[in-house]
């Protein structure tokens, strides 16, 4: 069976030979790679067309600038393979990350498979980042621990599926920006899944820093794009039939990017005044307080600031991965 290994890249001529050396040297023979040039304006057309050249088992597609969604869209459209692997060109897979996920995937019977990323906290050291709902789970176990904020189910660099789970409707639109797409896609995939696992026995990559990351650039933190993904993800949601039972856990999930990841910068969102009137019932009890909070954005926001930077410390004093 043939692993396709779908690699997005935006302006990445700094690291793109050592994601795509990384998919080349899998321990799986029969693996393609797949380039998304997604408008680069650097010499990542001409890298990618190198590697092209020297191996037969790349594939490069050229698009104008749409973004790391419409990137992987293409980047799906194009694989040949019966398995699709997700690979950021800034990070870089372990040897034997596509046989251990295809192995699994098979012996377990499942349409979509999770493991671990090792992430890069600082020059040289790596940690493991553990997903907190493991083992194999039906389609609304895993839509249910996808949007509950801190499980880490909902990152796509790394995912590992069968080719035929891919369906367009997947995709978020292509003319709405949102601070991050992998928790809606996956949400969109879990209706077209019937088996999904979730493994912290599997290391998959390394996961780099990156300076022109989501929360380097401060697109993560904009009050006005995340407003526009609650919306969409209700939408989302009420197309698959599972709003209603789902509305609870969308309702923390808002909670908590309000307090921990968005700047507030309107106070009179209309948004924002229904989040903080949430009735309590469905709320678990930390939701109950973040929200009383929230009353206060700018108070509370520095508060919260003020716990993250103690929650750092504490981890930082952690012994390392």
């Amino acid at each position: 069976m043939t692993v396709s290994i779908v690699i997005p890249a935006y302006n990445a001529e700094r690291v793109l030979d050592r994601s795509a050396q990384s998919a080349l040297r899998q321990s799986l023979a029969t693996v393609e790679v797949v380039i998304v040039d997604d408008g680069s304006t650097d010499s990542t057309p001409a890298i990618a067309k190198r590697l092209a050249d020297a191996d037969s088992r790349v594939t490069v597609v050229s698009q104008e600038n749409r973004g790391l969604a419409e990137a992987r869209r293409s980047g799906v459209a194009a694989a040949r393979g019966e398995w699709i692997l997700f690979l950021d060109a800034d990070d870089e897979l372990l040897p034997d990350a596509a046989q251990r996920l295809l192995s699994r995937s098979i012996d377990r019977n499942l349409d979509l498979c999770m493991g671990c990323q090792l992430k890069e906290e600082a020059p040289g050291v790596l940690r493991r980042q553990t997903h907190l709902i493991t083992g194999e789970l039906a389609p609304d176990e895993f839509r249910r621990g996808v949007l509950t904020l801190g499980t880490y189910m909902m990152a796509n660099n790394g995912l590992f599926t069968r080719r035929d789970v891919w369906h367009d409707d997947v995709f978020p639109p292509r003319d709405i920006v949102f601070p991050s797409e992998d928790l809606l896609v996956n949400v969109a995939l879990s209706a077209h899944i019937t088996r999904a696992g979730v493994y912290n026995d599997i290391d998959v990559l390394n996961y780099y820093l990156n300076a022109s990351s989501l929360t380097a650039t401060g697109r993560l933190y904009a009050q006005a794009t995340w407003e526009r993904y609650f919306v969409y993800l209700r939408q989302l949601l009420r197309r698959i039939g599972h709003l209603d039972s789902l509305e609870p856990r969308v309702r923390e999930f808002e909670i908590d990017v309000a307090a921990f990841l968005m700047n507030i910068d309107n106070t009179d969102s209309p948004w924002l005044h229904q989040l903080q009137r949430y009735p309590s019932t469905g709320l678990r009890t930390k939701y109950r307080l973040l929200r009383r909070l929230l009353r206060f954005p700018r108070a509370a926001r520095r508060l919260l600031r003020a716990y993250q930077r103690l929650k750092a410390l504490t981890t930082r004093r952690s012994r390392p991965y």
